[in-house]
């Protein structure tokens, strides 16, 4: 029986026609949709470069992870997308106080963790 928020089904090909359920571990799903999504905008990148005829560069935002952006992109847009999620996490601890307050209820556990 599938556990509610930690397992996930797909329908996957068995042989032939024969399609039957085949059960994901929510982390597994989650780790399959990041590196998917990681090739994806790679992809996007790429293709949206060759066709402008621009170069790219390696970039580390983290240790060992490169990412790839066009080269020569201004170190002040760098900096404003890598504090993005900060000030996105920021606002949000604020609308959580904000409904609090006004409904002196905690939020939601979904909106709280969005």
């Amino acid at each position: 029986m599938l556990r509610p928020g930690t397992d996930h089904t797909a329908p996957s090909a068995v042989s032939g026609r024969h399609i039957s359920q085949a059960r994901i571990p929510y982390p597994t799903l989650l780790e399959y949709t990041v590196a998917l999504s990681e090739l994806y905008n790679q992809r996007v990148l790429e293709e949206i470069c060759a066709d402008l005829n621009l170069a790219t560069t390696p970039c580390y935002p983290t240790a060992g992870h490169p990412v790839m952006e066009p080269a020569g992109t201004p170190e002040d847009l760098i900096d404003w997308a890598a504090t993005r999620n900060e000030a996105t996490m920021q606002r949000l601890g604020e609308l959580v106080a904000q409904y609090r307050s006004r409904t002196s209820q905690p939020a939601p556990r979904r909106s709280a963790t969005a």
